[in-house]
């Protein structure tokens, strides 16, 4: 048998009395229509950063499928902030149609707001692109980085789209063993000229300007060449530096197939 006690004069359990306040305390809110403070949403932080421009970048083969290049994204900082990376994803454009081609595209702003994103590869769109490119080299498509971002930025923006194959004529690419990061370089200036009597083709250029970024090599790319001359490479290291050629009066022919 069990007994139960209650104390005299007392009109409840001490323990119901808890259980009936906890449950005045759980009853559900009525809904007024009037949004509440705890409803707000917090407030959105000021944006940091704004991207202003996206440029391709040739990698040290140029822009070619399954190599290396680069994009070179334009930053403006709001304020100051410990954060500079972006992201972006590349996509491909052939036939018309747009894949997503699962590349995540990563980069740094510098203090000259200036943010190199590495592009690993530049892979075929999608079987059929990879097909038909073997039967037809020259068919073109596209490539773009979208969504370009910064995780406390003021806008998002696409890179321009690049088009491969890029129709190449008349270009050669010189490769020197000299670290294009290496600061006694920077002002370093490499003129190519034609050794004909004009001298119809003079061009010069440097390693702060015209390096291709994030490589082991100083890769220097000349254009608009006259294959009919030769051509002689003057490399000045400018101030306390001495002047020499790398080579001189090479055929452009020569020039194209690697001296």
């Amino acid at each position: 048998m069990t007994i139960l006690q209650y104390d005299i004069g007392r009109t409840s359990h001490p323990k119901t009395k808890n259980a009936q306040s906890q449950n005045e305390e759980e009853k559900p809110k009525f809904v007024t229509g009037v949004e509440s403070d705890e409803n707000e949403e917090p407030e959105k932080p000021e944006p940091e950063v704004r991207l202003i421009s996206a440029q391709w970048k040739e990698g040290p083969e140029g822009f070619r499928y399954n190599k290396k290049c680069f994009l070179e994204v334009k930053a403006e900082y709001l304020r100051e902030t410990i954060r500079a990376k972006i992201r972006g994803k590349l996509f491909g454009v052939y036939n018309g149609k747009e894949e997503d081609l699962n590349q995540e595209i990563v980069g740094e702003i510098g203090n000259d707001g200036i943010a190199t994103m590495v592009i690993k590869h530049l892979w075929y769109i999608n079987d059929d692109h990879y097909a038909d490119h073997k039967k037809s080299p020259n068919l073109q498509c596209q490539y773009i980085v979208k969504s370009i971002s910064h995780s406390r930025g003021e806008n998002e923006i696409d890179s321009p789209a690049l088009e491969l194959p890029q129709i190449i004529d008349n270009i050669i690419h010189i490769r020197l063993p000299i670290n294009p990061d290496d600061e006694k370089h920077q002002n370093d200036k490499y003129r190519l000229f034609s050794t004909d009597e004009s001298r119809t083709y003079d061009r010069i250029l440097t390693v702060k300007d015209d390096k291709i970024p994030c490589n082991d090599y100083l890769d220097l790319k000349y254009d608009e060449l006259d294959p009919s001359l030769s051509y002689t490479l003057e490399i000045d290291h400018g101030e306390g530096g001495r002047k020499y050629y790398g080579f001189e009066k090479i055929r452009y022919e020569d020039l194209k197939n690697g001296l």
